[in-house]
């Protein structure tokens, strides 16, 4: 009994704390040849750690892993008892790590660490298991608090770049369910990343291809995810893919996504003082399209959708195929950009063949100079209709409004033969000059007729005075 309360005050004590570390550390160098320090560690009987300054090198001397400090709690009683594995918290500022691997040995830089404590198995003494995947352990989290981060992973085998770091990441969940695929996160908070992905080359090919069809699909409920002042870019070269974004606040609130059932339910998404960049390029992994001129069946989305509300605001789009370069008073599909873009839209719902949006606000100056600078309307479609009601929209030559109705047979008869479809067209008010045709078709400039068109114009002329 004194030997225990003798250990036990030498675990708490200072000089009892630096003997275990400077052993700890001392011992781990000799079996690894790498260096390794430890500041301060402190480890409570409740399953508390404290850690401060731990620095670990790789075999080549370079920085594998340092980590400032980190406080978390790991549950003693129920992970002996039931195998669940329940962390009160993590609380961890500053981390640097660095892992790469090799393409030629496809050895990662952190291997040495693994051959140095485990002691390699005969492969004769192997016995063949049945083909199973074992079950999860009970998993429970506690706040997590990441900051000050600093992560680098370059693998030559998977053609993987990355580098991350940031300045906050919060994360608070209430259930996290590996088993079920069943995740609810209460609260994500990212602050200041800066995160970039590039993909060198195509991944090889799958060795067990149907692991991921004999899983759950996931359920995933998030209620408030807030993502400020970030950095996202992502590069693949062998697809001819680069996007770019440059968040300023992005907000999501999801009360479910259950890929499962098919089943997407938002409350709330907004986007402003953003950015986003989209290029593609042809490669010679780009799929040729070829036109089929068979008519190919349409079928709704056997889908469960519905949105609360979207507000995009103060928000840049720009979209890039190619070479194409944007021309000034000429409108180029392969070459957008969108300034000034705020989007509004409530109610949007789609389900059992039958779509709803009403949209309350689109506006944007395109770089050809193409703007929109309202556009209003309440949308419905199902499989006999599609009805834009209370459409209004204002260019800076041109007003539309009215109510507009297509009806058909089926939507499948209206997409393959829409010269089929009855339409209802009730303008309200219409007046153009009929100038912005050009952005579309260039060539109308020289007709003999638009330019008639342009001169007359429709609804009152001293709206478009004549350029």
């Amino acid at each position: 009994m004194l030997l225990l309360v003798g250990l036990f005050f030498f675990i708490r004590s200072p000089w009892g704390k630096n003997i275990i570390i400077q052993k700890a550390t001392s011992f781990v160098s000799k079996k690894t040849g790498t260096q390794v320090s430890i500041e301060k560690l402190f480890i409570t009987f409740g399953g508390n750690i404290y850690l401060n300054g731990l620095y670990l090198e790789d075999l080549e001397g370079d920085t594998l892993v340092y980590s400032h400090h980190l406080e978390t709690g790991l549950a003693i009683m129920p992970l002996i008892r039931d195998g669940e594995i329940k962390v009160s918290k993590i609380w961890w500022d500053g981390l640097e790590a660095n892992v790469t691997r090799d393409s030629l040995t496809e050895n990662f830089n952190f291997d040495f660490l693994i051959d140095a404590f485990v002691t390699p198995v005969d492969s004769t003494e192997l016995v063949q298991q049945p083909d199973s995947v074992a079950a999860f352990p009970n998993l429970t989290f506690g706040l997590v608090e990441l900051k000050n981060f600093k992560l680098k992973y370059f693998d030559q085998t998977l053609g993987i770049n990355l580098r991350a770091q940031w300045k906050e990441i919060t994360i608070d969940s209430d259930k996290f369910d590996l088993n079920k695929m069943d995740f609810g996160i209460q609260n994500i908070l990212i602050d200041n990343a800066d995160i970039t992905y590039l993909q060198t080359h195509a991944f090889p090919p799958s060795e067990n291809p149907d692991t991921l069809s004999s899983s759950p699909l996931p359920l995933l409920a998030l209620d408030k995810v807030r993502i400020q002042n970030s950095k996202i870019e992502y590069s693949s070269i062998p697809d001819g893919l680069s996007a770019k974004m440059d968040i300023g606040d992005f907000y999501l609130s999801l009360p479910e996504a259950n890929l499962e059932e098919n089943k997407i339910l938002v409350k709330s998404l907004t986007m402003s003082d953003s950015k986003i960049d989209l290029r593609l390029t042809p490669t010679s992994n780009t799929p040729s399209v070829t036109v089929s001129q068979e008519q190919v069946p349409f079928s709704w989305p056997d889908w469960w959708v519905e949105v609360g509300s979207i507000k995009f605001e103060n928000n840049e789009l720009s979209y890039f195929s190619g070479e194409s370069e944007i021309q000034k008073r000429i409108f180029n599909p392969d070459a957008i950009t969108l300034t000034g873009l705020n989007f509004e839209t409530h109610s949007i719902f789609l389900k059992d063949q039958e779509a709803k949006a009403v949209i309350d606000l689109l506006s944007f100056q395109e770089g050809s100079g193409l703007a929109i600078e309202r556009l209003q309307a309440k949308l419905e479609a199902d499989d006999k209709n599609i009805k834009i009601g209370k459409f209004d929209t204002k260019t800076a030559k041109s007003v539309l409004r009215g109510d507009f109705l297509v009806s058909y047979k089926s939507m499948d008869a209206f997409i393959n033969n829409p010269e089929n479809s009855g339409f209802d067209i009730r303008l309200q008010q219409l007046e153009t000059d009929a100038s912005e045709a050009l952005y579309f078709v260039p060539e109308l400039a020289s007709d003999i007729y638009f330019k008639e068109l342009r001169k007359n114009g429709i609804g009152p002329r001293e709206m478009f005075p004549a350029q």
